[in-house]
């Protein structure tokens, strides 16, 4: 889980980065506001590729919800936002363990769907599933307050060694063990047979070996390998996601589904994937300005 540079480049590199985003994330929130609002102006500007395809796909997404009067037309204003919220969720992720402490589920209010408790207490384990929506990195900080442990999740290192190993230390802190890309699944695989839960972030485009199912109204590459792993392990899968509130570092999470693993073993793969779908759909057009619309999900499709 180490990134390859570690000269003295990468090292200045990661000095810079976290002096930039421990100081901003010390400013009081009014001037943190400017700031943001600030490079986010710059970053809709510079950075067009991301503009782009939140353009896109903002579009594709909202176009139906806009047609029925849930959010309004004004895509520059909401490509703004999106900067925004990704920028804040960097400052408040280098803020997190400092404010939040040692007491995270005092910071955060839980909506349980049903069976979540029994589900929890019968040690059996299973797939923790959310859309990039509100603040993914702190949701996971919650999830072994509830019982949800031990927690694994797959993910793609830094490229700067330095920030890869403080990003790390970071995760553990939140009592999540962050596991490679390549050999991800057999480890994960070995932590689920043994009553573990496997953090999934689904809604975006995957690298390869996806399944196409609807996805806004538009058929979409959608990633296979969550409802492989829970058909073949028989696993239930828990739909949720982690939304930020008005008040900084407060948040609201949210569980809106279980999918018991008799039901799941009854679906296929494309079923799994469609249902995936169906509820990040749901939990976005919820709050569509604290979704992650940065993400060219449709690139290359007809």
């Amino acid at each position: 889980m180490l990134g390859k540079k570690n000269g003295p480049g990468a090292w200045v590199q990661y000095i810079a980065a976290r002096c930039l985003l421990g100081g901003a994330s010390r400013m009081p929130r009014a001037l943190q506001s400017v700031l943001v609002g600030g490079l986010a102006r710059i970053a809709r500007s510079a950075d067009k590729r991301h503009s782009n395809a939140a353009r896109a796909y903002m579009r594709q997404a909202l176009g139906c919800a806009a047609a029925e009067g849930l959010i309004g037309p004004d895509i520059e204003a909401r490509v703004l936002t999106a900067w925004r919220h990704f920028l804040q969720l960097s400052l408040d992720s280098a803020a997190f363990d400092r404010v939040v402490g040692q007491d995270p589920l005092a910071h955060v209010e839980v909506e349980r769907c049903e069976g979540l408790d029994e589900l929890i207490a019968s040690g059996g384990g299973g797939l923790l599933v959310s859309p990039h929506l509100g603040d993914w990195e702190a949701g996971s900080a919650f999830l072994g307050g509830l019982g949800f442990e031990p927690l694994f999740a797959i993910a793609k290192p830094p490229k700067n060694r330095p920030l890869s190993r403080y990003l790390q230390r970071m995760r553990a802190q939140r009592r999540v063990t962050f596991l490679p890309r390549r050999g991800g699944i057999e480890l994960a695989s070995e932590g689920l047979k043994e009553g573990g839960w496997l953090l999934v972030l689904l809604d975006q485009r995957p690298r390869k070996g996806g399944v196409t199912v609807p996805f806004f109204n538009r058929p979409a590459p959608t990633e296979r390998s969550a409802g492989v792993l829970a058909r073949r392990l028989r696993l239930p899968i828990v739909f949720f996601h982690c939304l930020k509130e008005a008040e900084p570092f407060r948040y609201r999470l949210r569980f809106t589904r279980i999918v018991s693993k008799e039901e799941v073993r009854s679906m296929s793969i494309e079923e799994l994937a469609a249902l995936s779908n169906q509820e990040a759909e749901r939990a976005i057009l919820g709050s569509p300005e604290q979704y992650f619309w940065l993400h060219d999900r449709f690139r290359q499709d007809p």
